[in-house]
């Protein structure tokens, strides 16, 4: 996995469709680690 994607204080994670799904909290994002591509890619979510 690439450097670029660093977790400050993960919180919650889900699985599902062969991703995992981590709660970034002090980064106020969502994660989305790819197992199969290897990959991980940042939701960021505004306005919630």
């Amino acid at each position: 996995m690439g450097d670029d994607a660093t977790f400050d204080e993960p919180a919650g994670v889900a699985f599902a469709d062969g991703r995992i799904y981590v709660a970034d909290t002090n980064n106020h994002l969502i994660r989305v680690i790819d197992l199969e591509a290897d990959v991980v890619t940042t939701l960021v979510l505004t306005g919630l």
